[in-house]
């Protein structure tokens, strides 16, 4: 068992024994292949109010959220790329980084068009970050660098399970890569439950390749699967 799993098991064991209890405030990344995260203690002033099914107003910043237009595809694309390599880059296949070119993430993002919710800052800001989601998963969640530890993931996080909530959705689900723990702890303290095993998910990479003496279509990942009661 990961020691992150170790620590979210003795926090279940914590909000059993206490559930007036208020976690420390924190921040993100994140992927198909997990999402993004941040370190613990470098999180954002947010917060979420435990043991409820919506956020607590502090970790609301100034954003705008709406749906995705044609004319985001680019920007989200390049935040997307830019965000997944300094996330994974360390944690997943060579075999799959290769895979993840820019083109590659402009194409990803077309069809995901209709599912895609952004996140706009203040002022001269732009597109800051986004969300996708696909049937009852959280598939992607990313923000660019610079835009990171201001309670925007959170943001983000929570407008996507009050999307999912609106749509009668009562357990939602995320994965995320093995090795990814800043994405781990991140979804934790949002309120998401881990599983102690890890799972294959396979990820699309939009060719076949060989990978292991084998022709694929889709990539084998492990990853963590994480869900969420949201009703």
């Amino acid at each position: 068992m990961s020691a992150i799993f170790q620590r979210q098991r003795a926090r279940k064991a914590e909000l059993s024994a206490n559930t007036t209890d208020k976690e420390s405030p924190e921040d993100e990344k994140h992927d198909e292949e997990g999402q993004e995260e941040e370190e613990e203690d470098e999180q954002d002033e947010g917060g979420y109010c435990e043991n409820e099914k919506t956020p607590c107003e502090s970790a609301k910043p100034n954003l705008t959220l709406r749906p995705a237009t044609e004319d985001d595809v680019q920007c989200v694309a390049e935040i997307w790329w830019a965000a997944y390599h300094d996330s994974h880059g360390a944690v997943v296949p060579p075999e799959l980084l290769q895979q993840r070119t820019p083109k590659s993430f402009l194409e990803r993002v077309r069809p995901r068009l209709p599912n895609t919710t952004v996140a706009v800052g203040p002022g001269d800001d732009g597109l800051v970050g986004f969300y996708i989601l696909k049937g009852t998963e959280v598939e992607q969640l990313f923000l660019s660098a610079k835009n990171r530890r201001q309670g925007i993931g959170k943001a983000l996080l929570f407008d996507a399970e009050a999307k999912l909530r609106g749509k009668g959705v009562s357990s939602a689900f995320l994965v995320v890569a093995c090795g990814n723990l800043p994405a781990c702890g991140f979804y934790e303290r949002c309120g998401w439950l881990g599983q102690w095993d890890p799972i294959v998910y396979h990820t699309e990479i939009g060719k076949e390749i060989f990978y292991n003496g084998r022709k694929c279509s889709t990539f084998p990942l492990e990853c963590y699967r994480y869900e969420k009661k949201l009703i």
